[in-house]
């Protein structure tokens, strides 16, 4: 199998920067291959691109990767998947449109800008493939008023048999009971000493999870929860890892094993 794996190195850090927290023990997710072997192709369509203002100064860059899925045994399944990161990307391009036209033309004081300093960049990393599952994780960070920046990060999870985005509600035998087992198991984390200095809230963790964003990886299923949901916003995101072993409602079709 062929795959091309690029991401900007300016971006790179965003990806899984310093501010994101990995808790359970275990360390954050990263690419990797899985025991079985992948059924799709996967490259990424690498941009950069700079907009110019009408006096030639460059005012906006775009950086972008958006994957292409190729499934020889299963073309109908491909075409699905790659619907969604067209959607994705045409959005991407709306909205570059929209700064562009609206606040960079309509500001005079921006086309003094010798360099540009405003960015949106959308970068989608490969986290986890096997013959069923293909999961991203795509990092957005946007600096479009010149002060302060902001990052999200969102995941994909894609059924290689239906070319499906999957929900939490596809992966599970009972959502409901996986919910309240995610919250405690959760809450038995953070009370951890290690993590004594952090202020977490008090929240309703089944609703929270619920709406959270979730990727499969070599080690487990990976929640991850938005800065300011359980604990202060300038504590950044935290990753929370439920080993496969330790997560009875997740379906034997998503009970993956690590690489020995």
């Amino acid at each position: 199998m062929k795959r091309h794996l690029s991401i900007s190195f300016l971006f790179f850090s965003l990806l899984f920067p310093g501010c994101s927290k990995e808790v359970g023990g275990l360390p954050p997710a990263k690419a990797v291959k899985t025991p079985s072997i992948p059924a799709a192709e996967v490259v990424f369509q690498d941009r950069l691109e700079e907009k110019i203002g009408e006096n030639g100064n460059y005012l906006l860059t775009l950086v972008s990767n958006f994957p292409t899925i190729t499934m020889d045994s299963n073309p109908d399944a491909a075409i699905k998947i790659n619907g969604y990161f067209q959607n994705e990307e045409i959005y991407f391009n709306e909205k570059a449109d929209k700064f562009f036209a609206e606040v960079f033309r309509e500001t005079p004081s921006l086309t003094s800008y010798p360099v540009p300093s405003y960015i949106l960049d959308s970068h989608f990393t490969l986290i986890f493939e096997n013959d069923q599952i293909l999961s991203f994780v795509r990092t957005d960070y946007e600096n479009t008023t010149g002060q302060k920046a902001n990052t999200l990060w969102e995941a994909y999870n894609f059924d290689l048999d239906t070319g499906n985005l999957l929900s939490f509600q596809d992966i599970v035998t009972d959502e409901k009971k996986a919910l309240v087992f995610l919250a405690e198991y959760l809450t038995e984390q953070m009370e951890n000493p290690q993590y004594e200095n952090i202020s977490w809230k008090n929240t309703n963790l089944p609703l929270l999870l619920a709406e959270a964003d979730w990727y499969f990886s070599e080690n487990g299923l990976v929640l991850l929860i938005k800065p300011g949901k359980i604990a202060p916003y300038k504590e950044g995101f935290f990753q929370f890892t439920i080993p496969y072993n330790n997560f009875s409602f997740l379906k034997n079709k998503y009970q993956f094993m690590a690489v020995p």
